[in-house]
Formats: C-alpha cells, structure tokens, sequence
C-alpha cells in the first residue's frame, strides 16, 4: 500500500500539473471560454502550458509507484537544472516568425518534455536496479 504520507510530494506534483493541464485544455480547446483572448496569448502561453503539462503529468504519475528517495534524487540530479532550462527556451522562442523551418512555442514545450521522458526513464531504471 502506498504511504501517502511519504508520497506527499508526488501527489502535490501530480495533483498541480494535473489540474494545470485541464484548464489549459479548457482554454485550449473552447478558444479561452467563448471570450476572445487574442492570439498572442492563446499561442504564446494557452497552447505550450497545454503540450508541457499533459506528459508532464504522465512523468509525475510514474513517480507515484517509486520510492519517495528516488523522486527526490530525480529532483536533484535532473530538474533543478532542466526544467528552468526548458521554460527559459520557450519563452525565448518567438511566438510568430516569417521562416517556414521555425519551431513555436508548443513545439518546444513537447520536444522538451519528450527529452525529459528520455532523460528521466533510464535514470530510474538506473536508480531501482541500484537499490
């Protein structure tokens, strides 16, 4: 059985991408709740929260069902310094551009949380095979 005591900090994680994904679901795909929110807004900030925090919640639900210890050693070792990495590269992605080869913003979030899955399921394969 799981200890929710122990897992605090993974529901907390869990629960927070979770509902930031449904509402940005909710914006996405009612166009800002019937009300015109302008593109710039819909494109720059609706449409990446959207694409980072759906599988963000799939790689946090993954952490229910390890050890607390390992959740915060992925902590450590990995998001302290990609997650700041990855906002820091969409927010200084442009929201238009003129090149037909350019990434948006979305784009850019997805990619970005694909690299983090790809980073984070070896090293807890790494990490269950050392315990």
């Amino acid at each position: 059985m799981l200890s929710l005591r122990l897992k605090k900090t993974q529901l907390i994680f869990f629960t927070t991408s979770l509902l930031i994904w449904i509402a940005s679901y909710l914006l996405f795909y009612t166009k800002c709740l019937g009300v015109t929110c302008g593109s710039d807004l819909l494109r720059g900030i609706i449409f990446p929260v959207f694409w980072l925090a759906g599988p963000m919640s799939g790689i946090v639900l993954l952490f229910l069902f390890i050890p607390s210890a390992i959740f915060h050693t992925w902590l450590r070792h990995i998001a302290w310094w990609y997650l700041p990495l990855l906002f820091f590269a969409i927010l200084s992605t442009p929201i238009y551009s003129g090149n037909v080869l350019s990434f948006d913003r979305s784009q850019i979030a997805f990619g970005g949380v694909v690299i983090l899955a790809v980073i984070t399921l070896p090293y807890l394969g790494w990490r269950m095979w050392r315990r």
